[in-house]
């Protein structure tokens, strides 16, 4: 199983934020390549996040809340407790 891999079974919040990444960029209606230019974070490097690929920094987690009108909270939170709870972007 390749490091990857095995960080998203260790780590599920690498999954939840690929998750509410690609989630919260389509409620804005945004191309992933709109979301790369306002967060100011390689687009490669998004699609790896949105593709669980990557792991990302707090300091592009915090470009991506930003840019998102968000909190780093709202990216590393379960997206099925956030749906439940009826949370999502502003």
């Amino acid at each position: 199983m390749a490091r990857v891999e095995r960080d998203f079974v260790r780590f599920p919040v690498l999954l939840w934020v690929s998750e509410n990444v690609r989630e919260f960029r389509a409620q804005r209606g945004w191309t992933q390549a709109q979301l790369a230019n306002v967060a100011a974070v390689g687009l490669a490097y998004l699609n790896s996040i949105e593709n669980r690929h990557g792991s990302p920094s707090l300091e592009v987690l915090t470009n991506l809340a930003l840019a998102l009108d968000c909190t780093v909270a709202d990216l590393v939170e379960n997206p099925e407790v956030r749906r439940e709870r009826g949370g999502g972007l502003r």
